[in-house]
């Protein structure tokens, strides 16, 4: 956050780029969210080397010693980049909100060890060549630009080893933000059933044995303890002669935006019809699931369609909406309207994984920037965002989830 060492300081450079950004007529009614990164390393520096060696921050006193001193000077910085975006916004723009959050590093022992751990586990399908490649762009595009690529083989090398990259860093992203432990097992087994996905959809052929025994391993639980193991989730079709329904809500906290999005399919997995809305004075994104609800059963009833199957990412709606859990006081009138509507529809309704209601979490998403009701019924009008998750669900193509 203050320093990368302890003769250079980047505080100068980071209020500059603020400042700038700030200013920006492209940003005039941008929201903002400052991640004050690395409190722990911060933590660590501000006791070795005073707050005020800073240009910026001259004015500061020290007030104690040890984690009391911290949060002072923590408390401090973060005054300042609030003075420094209130100067550039005025007093009366309220659809500009600007948020400040800490977050810690990583310990990159644990780190390096989990990426070894990952990187020799897979060396002998990959087949690298120089494990002694100490800059990491070089030895990637040495990799990638391998003359077997073409090859089946070759390409299944090139998708395992974009798949790793990916989930190390999705990994890295939940330690550092969720707190959730880095897993070696957990990294490889997400990676291998993504290039499973992969092999399926693209149909590879002559696939060498070692590949097919390690795309077809499967762990057991018992194997890897305290490691949840990862899934394949793809959208599954109605029955013959059933519709089904997928219903997603979205809500934005820093300018308190909400919406709702919705699209009914056949058992083909042919879009009947969609919609999206925009809510208004909603305050949490439960309330909008459930108004997205209200307003997927009240489209089905509208066009005449009866015995719907429903369904949604949320787990507690679903239980509120079925008794097990206490209905909250605000969502009480909405929750009214819903009984009544999948009483009208005769709806049946379920949770599924957010992998596999992209669809609808995309409308939402799309819903957030609508002005009013907008209905389609030709898939070829849905919104950029959600025709390629549609098409994807339309040929059975599966969502890896966590």
């Amino acid at each position: 956050m203050l320093f990368e060492d302890e003769s250079k300081n980047r505080m100068m450079e980071t209020k500059e780029l603020f400042d700038w950004v700030l200013k920006q007529p492209c940003f005039e009614k941008t929201s903002f969210m400052l991640f004050l990164n690395k409190f722990d390393i911060f933590e660590e520096k501000v006791l070795k080397v005073p707050l005020n060696v800073c240009e910026w921050f001259k004015d500061y006193r020290p007030m104690s010693t040890g984690k009391q001193e911290v949060e002072h000077a923590y408390e401090f910085v973060k005054k300042k980049f609030e003075e420094l975006y209130f100067q550039s916004t005025s007093p009366d723009r309220v659809d500009r909100v600007f948020k400040v959050y800490r977050t810690t590093a990583l310990d990159q022992k644990l780190v390096k060890k989990t990426f070894k751990l990952v990187w020799a586990d897979l060396a002998p399908l990959l087949q690298f060549k120089n494990m002694a490649i100490t800059n990491v762009a070089d030895g990637i595009i040495s990799f990638l630009t391998h003359p077997t690529i073409t090859t089946a083989e070759g390409r299944l090398m090139c998708c395992t080893f974009m798949a790793v990259l990916w989930e190390i860093w999705c990994s890295r992203n939940m330690a550092r933000f969720q707190g959730r432990d880095m897993s070696a097992k957990h990294i490889i087994n997400r990676s291998m059933l993504s290039v499973r996905a992969i092999c399926t959809t693209a149909h590879f052929q002559k696939i060498s044995q070692p590949w097919l025994a390690a795309l077809c391993q499967s762990n057991s639980r018992n194997e890897i303890p305290n490691v949840i193991l990862p899934k394949a989730v793809r959208w599954i079709t109605p029955p013959r002669g059933r519709l089904k329904l997928n219903v997603d809500g979205a809500f934005n906290m820093m300018s308190d935006e909400a919406g709702g999005g919705g699209i009914l399919r056949d058992h083909k997995g042919n879009m009947c019809c969609a919609f999206v809305m925009s809510y208004h004075d909603l305050k949490s994104s439960l309330e909008a699931e459930a108004v997205a609800l209200r307003d997927g059963l009240s489209m089905c009833c509208i066009k005449g369609f009866k015995e719907v199957m429903v369904e949604i990412d949320s787990l507690n709606l679903l239980h509120i909406v079925t008794n097990q859990l206490q209905c909250p006081w605000e969502l009480s009138l909405i929750l009214q309207g819903i009984a009544t509507l999948i009483k009208r529809v005769k709806a049946e309704i379920s949770h599924v994984p957010w992998e596999g209601n992209k669809v609808a979490d995309c409308l939402a998403g799309f819903a957030l920037s609508c002005v009013h009701l907008t209905t389609w019924d030709s898939w070829a009008d849905l919104p950029n965002t959600g025709r390629d998750p549609y098409r994807l669900d339309k040929v059975g193509c599966p969502s890896i989830e966590p």
